[in-house]
């Protein structure tokens, strides 16, 4: 018997529970997870930052998803899906795809950007009329890494909530300016991740001479092995000082002494002084993950 499926709108409220169940099922089965943390967030109702999203139902069960976020490039949005490992004909693909495009279309978007590491969706993708774009690579060492050092003039302390909110924006949107993910937050994009379970402050390590914040590593652990430099940035007027590399071994040193035996992080391919930083410091290639951009008519 032929199974029914159908394409809706997400309701966050009622369909979170079923889509945790999916990403982790999908992450059991894959080893990564399928979205990233912005449109995780984006589903909760404490997330700042505008978004969509589609499930895809088959027989009253969720088995696929799309979400769709805005990109600081305008008229731009990026969109990421999970679907079930039992689920992933080509005919939903195709299918999960032409309801995403339509949706952003309704929205008045002109181009459509999705990250995906799994290579039979990036196949459809290209048979969509998307084209290859960026390489994200995640690299991983093990820990303990060397000690960090840094210039006398440099002193390292933890971000202090409220306090170092703005000087932390201006240094991370300047740092990233033009880049479509991390080039544009706000302080209430900020705050929402200040309230994730996983936020801790002294994580956060910044790097100041006298009150001018020259760069920081922010810290992330995922459980009892693993820990990630979830952002790390170095402000323009402070390049080319060694900070980068101070600031990766400060936030290994950090992780490692929480326990987290294991480093990881994520860097553009195109970034070439940080993958030769990288290499450098001992981090080895974990996967790739990959865009595909395509402009809508």
């Amino acid at each position: 018997m032929e199974r029914v499926t159908t394409v809706r709108p997400v309701a966050p409220e009622r369909d979170l529970p079923a889509l945790e169940e999916l990403f982790a099922v999908v992450t059991m089965a894959d080893g990564h997870r399928p979205i990233g943390e912005h449109v995780y967030l984006s589903l909760t109702a404490s997330s700042p930052e505008p978004a969509a999203g589609l499930v895809l139902e088959a027989d009253g069960t969720i088995v696929g998803y799309a979400g769709l976020t805005p990109s600081t490039e305008t008229g731009s949005w990026t969109v990421e899906f999970a679907l079930h490992p039992l689920w992933r004909t080509a005919e939903l693909q195709h299918r999960l795809i032409a309801d995403a495009l339509a949706a952003l279309r309704e929205r008045g978007a002109h181009r459509a950007r999705v990250w995906t590491y799994h290579p039979e969706l990036a196949s459809t993708l290209i048979e969509e009329g998307f084209a290859p774009e960026r390489e994200l690579r995640q690299l991983r060492r093990r820990l303990p890494a060397p000690p960090p050092r840094f210039p006398d003039e440099v002193a390292v302390r933890p971000f202090r909530p409220g306090i170092d909110d703005d000087a932390w924006l201006e240094v991370n949107n300047a740092a990233f300016a033009g880049h479509p993910e991390n080039g544009a937050w706000t302080r209430e994009i900020l705050a929402a991740r200040q309230r994730q379970d996983w936020f801790d402050p002294e994580g956060l390590r910044m790097a100041w001479i006298d009150d001018d914040l020259a760069g920081f590593c922010w810290t992330k652990r995922h459980d009892e092995t693993l820990g990630e430099i979830y952002v790390i940035a170095v402000a323009p007027n402070h390049r080319r000082r060694g900070l980068g590399r101070a600031l990766v071994l400060e936030g290994l040193r950090y992780l490692h002494a929480r326990g987290s035996t294991e480093g990881m992080l994520y860097v553009d391919a195109e970034n070439r002084p940080g993958l030769a930083l990288y290499d450098q410091l001992g981090f080895r290639l974990h996967h790739v993950d990959r865009s595909f951009l395509r402009e809508l008519d």
